[in-house]
């Protein structure tokens, strides 16, 4: 299973979200409140800061339940400790020498994410 995010366009901040080479939905960006809306084939949902001088962001729905969490720990903050519903997990860097990161969750690796073309 391959997920992956190009820009909608040249000058757009904008990001359509490919599920296997199918559109899943797409993302925008709020720069000002430092947060994202998804939309997931219909289903609304946002990624949000929870506090202003804090980097501490909620993922919720809609109706404004919480879904998840990441919080930006450890040295020189390279790493999100992410609370979801698959369980708890980190988001770390795969090395010193690769802009890719990865998420651990119960020692294993589950999710790479790293750049492509």
């Amino acid at each position: 299973m391959l997920l992956e995010g190009r820009p909608a366009g040249w000058f757009t901040s904008n990001v359509e979200l490919l599920l296997n080479g199918r559109s899943l939905g797409s993302v925008r960006a709020r720069w000002f409140s430092e947060g994202m809306d998804l939309d997931l084939n219909g289903h609304q949902v946002r990624f949000e800061k929870a506090a202003w001088l804090r980097s501490h962001f909620v993922l919720k729905d809609a109706q404004g339940n919480e879904l998840g969490s990441a919080k930006l720990t450890g040295f020189f903050g390279r790493r999100w400790e992410m609370r979801l519903k698959s369980g708890d997990g980190c988001l770390e860097r795969a090395g010193w020498f690769t802009s890719d990161y990865v998420l651990r969750q119960g020692g294993s690796i589950t999710a790479t994410v790293g750049l492509t073309g």
